[in-house]
């Protein structure tokens, strides 16, 4: 009888570590993952890096941007230290970007050229500077918005981790706000967290687009959480003797007239060309080329002018995506349309009054119906030939 009550006791006490076992195996995962968005969100500070690589399979130039690393401070009571080297064969570019919540300014040094931009933000921009400068808070909650994949654990660079794996191709536009989510064809992101500190210790997105031409390899590291992070490293430190460029305000308004004064500077370069798409990167590394056909190896010095439309890319690119979240049917279609197009649609979009505002081949601007649209966009290209 003893030894029959022995036996249910060592059974007891094998069950009971087995349910320990397990709940503790499903409370960790419960408190890594549903409670990180909220953990998160109590960290006043955080600094980490960011390295980006890109590759064209084909039809790239050779002075296009392959690589992007970011040192960022963020402090969200504060503002925003960005440091920037981008590598765009021959050259690599330096920057300096920061950003005073408290003066909703953004100052840009460039110490390559000796310059320096300022740029007032409105509210609605502020928040987005944060977003496209990768801020963690923003990156893990819309992360975590997806279904997602355990990956379990494993040690990386020393520390005990826990991931799960996102693939969704949504992911792709919040890394990249300058390319829509059409463009991408796979996209696939990991989050690694430590599982002593329940912090996370790498965020990784793999990306192709236009049917596999562009890959892109994004890295967020090096997480630095809660640390003290002093006043004067979100303060510009410019030095007296760098030219003051331009001082632009990013606020949207005035029916895109800034894509249009773009897409003026661009085809003036470009031999009444425009660039293909109205992204970021498309128009720069358009431009890029355009240059070097036109100059070789021996290009200008930047004007003032061009630097006043290179600092409106961004811009651009904010003003369309807005004219898509907010539903508004934009169309570009600068891959076929040039200047020796006039009479045909260039971009149009779609006004508070329920009519079209559309820019032409020859950058004249029309208000026209829906109907009025359907027929224009069916005609050919010039229909004066």
């Amino acid at each position: 009888m003893k030894c029959r009550f022995m036996h249910w006791s060592v059974a007891a006490v094998i069950l009971i570590c087995i349910i320990a076992i397990f709940l503790l195996l499903h409370t960790s995962s419960e408190v890594a993952w549903n409670q990180l968005v909220k953990r998160i969100t109590k960290m006043n500070t955080v600094f980490y890096r960011m390295t980006i690589a890109t590759k064209e399979m084909h039809g790239a130039s050779d002075s296009a941007i392959t690589g992007i690393l970011r040192y960022v401070k963020l402090a969200y009571d504060q503002g925003i230290h960005v440091e920037s080297h981008i590598k765009s064969p021959p050259k690599n570019v330096s920057t300096q970007l920061y950003v005073q919540f408290d003066k909703r300014l953004m100052t840009i040094i460039m110490p390559d050229v000796r310059e320096y931009s300022t740029i007032p933000l409105t509210e609605e921009r502020m928040k987005k500077t944060e977003q496209e400068n990768g801020d963690p808070r923003f990156l893990l909650a819309t992360m975590m918005g997806f279904d997602y994949t355990p990956l379990g654990q494993k040690v990386l660079n020393g520390i005990k981790v826990e991931g799960i794996e996102v693939t969704n191709t949504k992911m792709g536009t919040i890394f990249s706000p300058g390319l829509e989510e059409e463009l991408f064809d796979e996209v696939t992101a990991r989050l690694w967290v430590d599982i002593e500190t329940e912090l996370p210790v790498q965020l990784t997105l793999s990306a192709s687009a236009n049917d596999g031409v562009f890959i892109m390899d994004t890295v967020l590291d090096r997480f630095q959480w809660n640390v003290e992070i002093p006043a004067r490293d979100f303060i510009p430190n410019v030095p007296q003797s760098y030219k003051h460029l331009t001082q632009i305000e990013l606020a949207i308004g005035k029916e895109g007239r800034d894509i249009i004064d773009v897409l003026k500077w661009f085809a003036r370069m470009a031999d009444g060309q425009y660039p293909t798409s109205l992204t970021t990167m498309t128009i720069a590394n358009e431009y890029i080329r355009a240059m070097q056909k036109k100059y070789g190896n021996s290009p200008p010095q930047p004007s003032e002018e061009m630097v006043n439309n290179l600092l409106k890319l961004e811009q651009v690119n904010t003003t369309f995506a807005t004219l898509k979240k907010e539903k508004k049917d934009p169309a570009y279609y600068g891959d076929k349309v040039n200047a020796q197009f006039p009479h045909a649609v260039l971009l149009r979009w779609k006004s508070d009054n329920n009519q079209y505002i559309v820019v032409f081949g020859d950058l004249s601007v029309r208000q026209v119906t829906t109907q009025e649209l359907v027929e224009l966009e069916s005609t050919s290209l010039n229909p004066d030939k």
